[in-house]
């Protein structure tokens, strides 16, 4: 039983082991852009055979040098799927006799390998046109049927065929497996379409075209192309004979997928450039292989992402170089492209002239070749070289302009900078520019520092310590500025491996005064204690200055820290922590954390023990405890030279964000500590840093006037889209690409890829509802109203067809949906519904027919129209059925019962073998007798009707030799005109009866 079509995200399964030792042969075949989505089709071989990928990590694809990250991949394997098929045949002239029948057999042997279930195919014929011949159907019996039937005449248009079978198998192929299969015998010479559109509308439906050239006189290299920019294949032979062999293998394919895995993911924008797409497979079968492909896209600048580009207010001090930022102000996925651009810079140049660009060390564009030129009013920078943007908050520092002062201020100086364009040569972006201000000042606080403490430690192996052991280390700050700096601190920043930091209890400490007046100097003292290590080393104090309106200051104090000189050598150990994110773990687990000592003298050491110092968030666990902190060594007594161990388990508890934590370990003869060591065990952290997709509530591509919700996903502490908005969904309602970064609870950032949203070309529908029978009613008729063509349908009757009958009145809308989504909605109609005539009744005298009045007749004979016969009455003149049509004030048609109008002989005797109708008395009093003759004992329904048409009495007579009476009594009727009715044998007979 075939499988259903399936789509996975990035991991499929293994077809087979791979046992064959060989490199890979990628088959990188196409690219296909139907865009947002770019699909890449593709297969993979070792040593000749077809392997499918395994994982993630064994698929590679970059665009323009950017890894996709984000993709889906589908893989025919295990696949046999139900297909649907259009069979394109030649039916021009030349392929009379041999073509024709080769075709026919191989046509018919394709329809036999139909599952006679779910696969459906359509025949098409074409020669100096294209007909389908049957179209898509599941039944075996009408498509033979078609095959055989296929004709020999006329030119050949094989492109209007193959094109004419794509948009049949898109409009009625319901199976997941899709093909056509073309065959012709010659080169197309009448045809209205081009190859070019057969593979666009083919690749745009994922539609596989084969293509079948018999004989010489075939347009190889155009067939050819079609099959491989669609993902289908070519033959060509000379022998009609083997046409069965080709489509049998043709179907084979069909029903496996076509073979070809396919990589889908989406494209960045409309920018109309080329795209360079690298494919490659790693460590498949003992190696790798890389394929590339290009693409070219349209250009649509709503499919731009905007960016706002720009400076800010900035206050700088006087320097010969004052440096003022140009920044990124929109938060960007990681590795986003930063094209070559040029920014077009103004500012008042009687204030400053610049004198440069450049992107410093940590800035966005660090690396990238900058050029700036001298302009009128400004100067113009150019990026040189594309780059790729790492993943930053919001502000971000893209490069700084350089400026100096053409005159020195008294006080603060100030000049707009305008940034008045900014063109990127290609890309995403459609920048948003932001202006700033540039003000420079000579009144400003400046706070530096200064430091003091010892310059080296030494090591007393009486004590077993550095000396001294509490390091007091002093940050000295003076503000050298001109103007009072407020709430002044100083941190200090130390190696923790290096130092344990004894007093205070926080790395910083706010100075008294907190207010630096212009040269005031204040200073902040820590002490540390220096951790005993196994070879000597500088370590570095940095202090740092912060205060307001000021740029903070640095100063840093090395300490040489000599290697311990312990009786012993004294080193501690533990492994590397991996955390394991689905068990919420590290790895190992246990940690295993092993001391090491080693008698470095000449004597046995003997009474060691070591104790385990575990800082908060790490614990003993099983097969330790608390009470095993501290162990004695193993082996004791430890010979000159040898070494001794102790062995303990511990757990970290489990961290939200990266920690380091120390671990001290304190060797002593019996009390007395000989030897200290410490390492820096380094804790991951169990969660992820946040790494938010961005999920479309509704479709990617906007009908006019649409939009859609985009939701970046719960559980972050905040958001900021590119669009500037901070919360968790936003309603867009135009085409462009969007971006959002979060930020978690512990303080990490991530950013979305981005989403592109695209905006349909089409116009929203606006049907106009037809009503084929207008739209007033008569009582018991209907009309209908009908949309035309649609996707989908909605009336406000809750009806889903493209046409509705309606009986009653009111009011009518609908709403429908386009082939590409969109909605739209009808105008409203209004329908209303007038009475319908009374039925009419025909009375008889003599040859004479008469009805009730009404606004217009026509009469009837035989249940044909009398011509002339329009009046309330009628004179007839020969025997047979009459009727009579009539219409109201409203134009509703109502018609009579048919009547036999009977001849009758001399003096009113019926001739022989009719049906005659006979009242008396007439007019009546009280009793009136009905007679029916001529009846051949046929049962009869006798009515009394009213002169509007009620029935007032009636029955269903059976007499035997012919004759059947009736009598009613009208004695508590009222006087007036009455109708005497008999139905029999089909038809009515009527007579008029007065009653007094």
């Amino acid at each position: 039983m075939r499988t259903v079509y399936r789509d996975f995200l990035i991991v499929v399964v293994v077809l087979f082991p791979i046992t064959v030792v060989a490199q890979p042969q990628l088959n990188f075949k196409r690219i296909v852009n139907n865009w947002p989505t770019i699909e890449l089709w593709f297969t993979v071989e070792c040593g000749g055979q077809r392997v499918w990928i395994e994982n993630s990590g064994d698929v590679r694809v970059q665009e323009d040098g950017v890894d996709v990250s984000t993709f889906n991949f589908w893989t025919p394997e295990g696949l046999d799927c139900a297909n649907s098929t259009v069979l394109v045949l030649d039916a021009s002239g030349s392929m009379a006799g041999s073509g024709n029948i080769g075709v026919k057999a191989a046509g018919n042997r394709f329809i036999d390998l139909m599952d006679g279930r779910n696969d459906e195919s359509a025949i098409i014929w074409y020669s100096t046109s294209a007909t389908i011949a049957q179209p898509m159907t599941v039944y075996k019996d009408l498509l033979h049927n078609a095959i055989n039937a296929l004709p020999t005449s006329g030119a050949t248009a094989v492109w209007d065929g193959i094109f004419t079978g794509v948009q049949h198998l898109i409009e009625n192929g319901v199976n997941p497996c899709r093909g056509v299969v073309a065959m012709t015998d010659g080169g197309d010479n009448s045809s209205t379409h081009s190859p070019a559109e057969i593979i666009a509308l083919a690749n745009k439906h994922r539609i596989r075209v084969y293509t079948i050239g018999l004989g010489t006189s075939i347009q190889s290299d155009i067939l050819q192309n079609i099959a491989d920019q669609t993902g289908g294949r070519f033959y060509a032979t000379m022998n009609p004979t083997q046409l069965i062999k080709i489509f049998e293998e043709i179907s084979t394919i069909i029903y496996g997928g076509g073979g070809e895995c396919l990589i889908t993911y989406q494209g960045r924008c409309l920018d109309g450039g080329t795209r360079t797409v690298d494919f490659s497979v790693l460590n498949i079968c003992q190696g790798s292989d890389s394929k590339r492909r290009t693409y070219t896209v349209t250009k649509d600048t709503s499919t731009t992402l905007s960016v706002v580009v720009g400076c800010s207010a900035h206050t700088v001090h006087v320097q010969p170089a004052m440096a003022m930022p140009i920044e990124l102000f929109t938060p960007l996925p990681d590795n986003t492209p930063f094209h070559r651009a040029t920014f077009h810079v103004r500012f008042d140049e009687k204030i400053v002239r610049c004198i440069g660009v450049q992107a410093p060390p940590g800035s966005l564009l660090e690396n990238v070749p900058l050029q700036v030129t001298p302009v009128p009013g400004g100067v113009t920078v150019q990026t040189m070289t594309p780059t790729l943007l790492r993943t930053a908050p919001a502000p971000s520092l893209l490069a700084e302009l350089l400026f100096e002062a053409v005159q020195q201020p008294v006080d603060t100086l100030c000049t707009p900078i305008d940034v008045e364009s900014l063109v990127f040569e290609t890309g995403c972006f459609q920048p948003v520019l932001s202006s700033g201000r540039l003000c420079f000042t000579t009144s400003y606080p400046d706070v530096a520092c200064t430091t003091s403490g010892p310059d080296s430690l030494g090591w007393s192996v009486p004590r077993a310590t550095y000396v001294p052991e509490n390091v007091a280390v002093s940050a000295h700050v003076r503000n050298l500025g001109r103007k009072a700096a407020r709430n002044t601190r100083v941190v200090i920043d130390y190696i923790k491996a290096d130092f344990l930091r004894m007093s205070p209890a926080s790395d910083t400490i706010a100075v008294t005064p907190s207010t630096l007046q212009p040269n005031d100097t204040v200073s902040a003292t820590w002490s540390l204690c220096a951790r005993p290590r196994s070879d000597s080393a500088i370590s570095s104090i940095t202090f740092t200055t912060l205060y307001e309106d000021g740029i903070a200051r640095q100063c840093t104090h090395d300490i040489v820290i000599p290697k311990s000189e312990y009786e012993v050598l004294c080193t501690l150990q533990a492994p590397r922590l991996v955390a394991d994110f689905r068990n919420r773990t590290y790895a190992p687990d246990p940690v295993p954390v092993k001391a090491i000592v080693r008698n470095t003298t000449t004597t046995v050491q003997d009474r060691l023990s070591v104790e385990l110092l575990l800082p908060p968030g790490i614990r003993l666990v099983s097969p330790d405890n608390s009470g095993t902190a501290r162990k004695e060594l193993s082996p004791l007594p430890v010979d000159p030279g040898q070494s001794a161990t102790a062995l303990w388990y511990v757990r970290s508890d489990k961290q939200p964000v990266d920690t380091r934590l120390v671990l001290e370990c304190v060797t002593r003869r019996d009390t007395v500590e000989i030897c200290r060591t410490a390492i820096e065990l380094a804790v991951p952290a169990l969660t992820r840093p946040p790494a938010p997709v961005i999920t479309p509530l509704g479709s990617l591509r906007l009908c006019p006037g649409g939009s859609v919700e985009l939701d970046a996903g719960d559980g972050y502490s905040s958001y900021i889209w590119s669009t500037g908005e901070r919360t968790r969904t936003i309603v867009v309602h135009s085409a462009g690409m969007y971006v959002v970064t979060v930020t978690d609870q512990y303080g990490r950032r991530g950013t979305a890829p981005p989403i592109v949203i695209a905006m349909l070309p089409t116009p929203a529908p606006a049907p106009r509802i037809m009503p084929l029978n207008g739209l007033r009613l008569c009582e018991g008729s209907y009309t209908t109203l009908d949309v035309g063509s649609y996707a989908e349908y909605l009336w406000n009757s809750g009806e889903l067809t493209h046409s509705i009958n309606v009986r009653t009145a009111g009011t009518w809308w609908v709403r429908v949906k386009s082939a590409e989504g969109c909605y739209g909605y009808s105008d409203t109609v209004r329908t209303t519904v007038v009475p319908a005539p009374v039925k009419p009744t025909i009375t008889r005298s003599g040859d004479t027919l008469m009805t009730q009045q009404y606004r217009t007749y026509q009469w009837y004979k035989d249940g044909t129209r009398i011509s002339g016969a329009v009046q309330q009455s009628y004179v007839a003149t020969s025997k047979g059925g009459y009727q009579v049509h009539v219409t109201n004030e409203y134009g509703c048609l109502s018609a009579s019962d048919i009547i036999d109008l009977i001849l009758t002989g001399l003096n009113g005797v019926p001739v022989p073998g009719s049906v005659w109708l006979d009242v008396y008395p007439n007019p009546v009093t009280n009793e009136l007798t009905v007679t029916l003759r001529g009846t051949s004992d046929k049962p009869a329904d006798i009515r009394l009707v009213s002169v509007l048409g009620q029935t007032i009495t009636g029955t269903t007579s059976r007499k035997a030799h012919g004759e059947q009476t009736v009598t009613y009594d009208l004695s508590s009727h009222p006087a007036g005109l009455y109708f005497v009715t008999a139905a029999v044998q089909g038809r009515v007979l009527s007579r008029s009866v007065v009653k007094r």
